[in-house]
């Protein structure tokens, strides 16, 4: 998000928002792959972050040499200016959304611009056109443009469901609860419980009151085989290449020793086995954080389409169920 225009992102997906009848959701992310990140946000003087907070918070995502000690102002400078950035751009975003005009001034946005006059040169506001079809304040008596306006608003009111992509920093977590976002945790299930609690804290403070895993998202790599063996070779074939040549390459995974296979088993992202071990796992996993979401990733390049569509479905029938028990007892008992 940090590296788009917001205006451009709210327009765009509230038409699509429209197209599919409210069955449609947005996710966004800060940016910590520093090849596209840093090309697409030069505009804006946005830079990658790996979140040094995160890191420190969540030591899975620790990556080689990383520690508190190598930590640098640069690290921190970064993080702290993509931050801005990207809350920045949520906030623009929301307006968009929300308002039938609006305006902002912050130190990257003037909307309009320059934001102290407004647009002195907008021919339809002379011939009095915006006035007529726009929202009201948009042009002041002056025929200056004040405020903007996005269109069409969205069908979903407010707007669609936002979900946040977090690795471990409490802050990002922090801003979902702030906003009602979704955060979805891309962490082992030991860091997604007390991220978890920043997210229901931080979602009080803001008027909302969610119950334990409610409105909250996790994140699993699912491998299903008629035995564990079988699962585990799926890893191999389909999984192992991406996380040693991206995940880990890109600084985000700890591997000791170049055991790149212990370092994903390890990471508590990935769960393998037969239907009934993958289940009892996750329902072990969703009695510590019973989220309401959860995001099964496929590495679709590596894993055949029928393998794909077998593992959905046999998610489908076999282990969601279990969870949904799982959730509604948890409900069940906040509510009591």
């Amino acid at each position: 998000m940090a590296t788009h225009n917001p205006i451009r992102v709210a327009e765009e997906t509230a038409v699509i928002n429209h197209l599919a009848k409210g069955r449609s959701f947005v996710g966004l992310a800060r940016g910590y792959q520093s090849r596209w990140t840093n090309v697409l946000g030069q505009h804006f003087g946005m830079r990658a972050t790996k979140s040094p907070s995160a890191a420190i918070y969540n030591p899975a995502t620790q990556g080689a040499g990383f520690s508190t000690e190598t930590v640098v102002a640069n690290d921190l400078n970064d993080d702290k200016v993509n931050r801005e950035i990207f809350e920045d751009h949520v906030e623009i975003m929301l307006k968009a959304w929300t308002q039938e005009s609006f305006d902002h001034n912050t130190r990257r946005w003037q909307v309009p611009y320059p934001y102290e006059t407004g647009v002195t040169d907008w021919p339809l506001a002379r011939a009095g056109v915006t006035q007529k079809f726009g929202a009201p304040g948009e042009v002041d008596d002056q025929g200056h443009t004040r405020r903007v306006s996005v269109a069409p608003s969205p069908y979903t009111r407010p707007h669609p469901p936002v979900f946040l992509s977090g690795s471990g920093s409490p802050e990002t977590i922090a801003f979902a609860g702030k906003h009602g976002f979704v955060p979805t945790y891309f962490t082992n299930i030991q860091s997604a419980g007390p991220l978890a609690e920043i997210y229901r804290a931080s979602s009080a403070r803001h008027g909302r009151s969610f119950g334990p895993g409610q409105n909250q998202c996790m994140v699993r790599w699912i491998e299903i085989g008629k035995t564990k063996e079988d699962a585990l070779q799926r890893i191999k074939d389909y999984d192992l290449d991406i996380w040693k040549n991206f995940y880990s390459a890109m600084g985000r995974r700890k591997v000791e020793n170049d055991d790149y296979l212990g370092s994903l088993v390890n990471s508590g992202l990935f769960l393998f086995g037969t239907v009934e071990e993958v289940r009892a796992e996750l329902v072990k996993q969703w009695q510590v954080f019973p989220a309401e979401y959860i995001t099964l990733i496929n590495h679709y390049a590596q894993t055949p389409a029928g393998v794909v569509i077998e593992t959905l479905e046999t998610f489908q029938r076999h282990v969601k169920p279990a969870l949904d028990e799982v959730i509604f007892n948890a409900n069940r008992e906040a509510a009591e």
